[in-house]
């Protein structure tokens, strides 16, 4: 018996082994025989090494599809999130950018969007003149009392209906917006004639003189409408704003629920406004303005008896204005109340040269004097400071004697009750 075998050597490693046996004793092996069973060994190894290298390759694919599948699945939730994530982040710049053009109560666009919107179509109408437009300024006449007399709720539900019919009345091109308040504004673009903006604020004030129905009860509204057209002296949207809120201001002076265009008659009054409010002030800081006694006389005995302090001003360059000039200016801009207080001293002061010292004098005061509830404590502390002298029979500690008269731009009931104790009535 003999036995012949050699090594299946795989990647410098024995992996196993070839053996030959033969029990006959008429055999023997060679170092021929063991040339050729190491050459067949060498391919079994061979064969094995590739054996394993297929499976250890296939293992290895399977393994990679197996992780490209996880991470493809990974990559598509990630993928997924994130789609969400922008739509989401889209979503809310979208909200985000809706409120900040659009008004929360009605929905409309506010002022900025319309602002937006004008300066595109004044840029247009700047290239070519035959893309004109209009601005209308629409303000709900008397909406306060609605507020006032009914409540914050019915005055917005009010102003959601308001803005519904605005809305349905205009083409819809054409931009509705809410600038706050009671006030809107709407652009008509592309406007080939005139008279489509007068048609359209015809339609607009109809549209809200029909009742509302709010809260059970039924409410009516009017609408005061300016109107201001395209032109080249234009340059910014601010400024079609301010000319077509300077008609409706003209809309209201003549008695409400009507519209007014802006002209150049309107426009040389806003520019006088403009410099009187300036004026104004710059008369304050000067001291302009100062009283012009008039004596008071009892007709039966022809005797004076007090004066009145005739407000007057002495302007640096018209010289001397009477209030009919000045007023109405001075009480829109609030200036009115450092007029009074300067009349009041200078009243005072001036009281000490009058020539009957025993008499009272009267002054007109702004009505906004009396929403300040401690008014006449103040007349009373200048007149006190002022050294006057107390009338006979005045009662109290105060010195000094002054009148509030009720005149066309006041009246005083309610401060000169207080102060009749001091001899101030």
């Amino acid at each position: 018996m003999c036995w012949l075998g050699v090594p299946l050597i795989c990647d410098e490693r024995t992996v196993g082994v070839v053996a030959v046996q033969s029990y006959s004793v008429e055999i023997s092996f060679t170092e021929r025989d063991q040339e050729l069973l190491t050459f067949v060994g060498y391919h079994i190894a061979n064969g094995l090494e590739r054996k394993r290298a297929q499976d250890s390759l296939r293992s290895a694919y399977a393994d990679l599809e197996r992780r490209v599948e996880d991470r493809t699945r990974e990559l598509a939730i990630a993928n997924r999130d994130l789609t969400d994530q922008i739509v989401e982040r889209e979503r809310v710049e979208d909200t985000l950018k809706h409120q900040a053009l659009h008004d929360t109560l009605t929905g409309l666009p506010n002022r900025a969007y319309l602002l937006d919107r004008l300066a595109r179509a004044l840029a247009r109408f700047r290239r070519n003149e035959s893309h004109g437009f209009a601005v209308l300024f629409l303000d709900l006449d008397r909406f306060k009392v609605v507020n006032d007399s009914v409540g914050h709720l019915v005055g917005d539900e009010l102003l959601k209906q308001a803005a519904a019919r605005l809305a349905s009345a205009v083409r819809e091109p054409d931009t509705v917006s809410r600038l706050g308040g009671d006030e809107f504004a709407i652009l008509l673009e592309d406007l080939q004639h005139p008279d489509r903006a007068t048609q359209v604020a015809e339609r607009l004030i109809a549209a809200l003189s029909e009742p509302m129905r709010i809260a059970g009860k039924e409410l009516f509204t009017s609408a005061s409408i300016g109107i201001a057209f395209s032109h080249p002296r234009y340059t910014r949207p601010e400024e079609l704003l301010r000319d077509a809120d300077v008609a409706m201001y003209r809309a209201k002076a003549q008695g409400r629920q009507r519209f007014e265009l802006f002209d150049e008659h309107l426009r040389a009054e806003a520019v006088r406004v403009l410099d009187l409010e300036g004026d104004l002030r710059r008369g304050l800081a000067r001291g302009e303005f100062e009283p012009h006694f008039q004596a008071i006389v009892r007709l039966d005995d022809r005797r004076v008896v007090g004066y009145e302090a005739l407000l007057r001003w002495r302007h640096s360059e018209r010289g001397l204005l009477l209030p009919g000039e000045f007023l109405n200016v001075a009480e829109d801009n609030g200036s009115i109340e450092q007029i009074d207080w300067q009349m009041f001293a200078l009243s005072c002061r001036d009281a000490q040269r009058l020539p009957v010292k025993s008499a009272y004098i009267s002054i007109n005061v702004s009505a906004r004097q009396m929403r300040a509830f401690d008014f006449d404590q103040s007349v009373l502390r200048l007149i006190d400071a002022s050294g006057l002298d107390a009338p006979p029979g005045a009662s109290g500690g105060h010195r000094g004697r002054a009148a509030g008269k009720p005149g066309p731009r006041t009246a005083l009931a309610g401060g000169t009750a207080r102060s009749g104790r001091a001899g101030a009535t």
